[in-house]
């Protein structure tokens, strides 16, 4: 990591960060499986949205 220019150089950081997590992308697969769906049933492992946390919400949601 080039921390000098991370710091004191304006601008995004010269690596790009990555924030994805497993439950964050099975988030993303619950939603898709929704849509999939087209709204006539819901997937098998719909509860799991019981357990997500507010940020794992807003994934579902925009990817819905």
């Amino acid at each position: 990591m080039d921390w000098e220019t991370w710091i004191y150089v304006s601008g995004l950081a010269p690596e790009p960060l990555d924030f994805t997590t497993a439950i964050a992308n099975e988030a993303s697969q619950l939603a898709l499986a929704y849509i999939d769906l087209n709204g006539q049933a819901s997937p098998e492992n719909y509860e799991i949205y019981n357990d997500f946390y507010s940020n794992l919400k807003v994934i579902f949601y925009d990817t819905l």
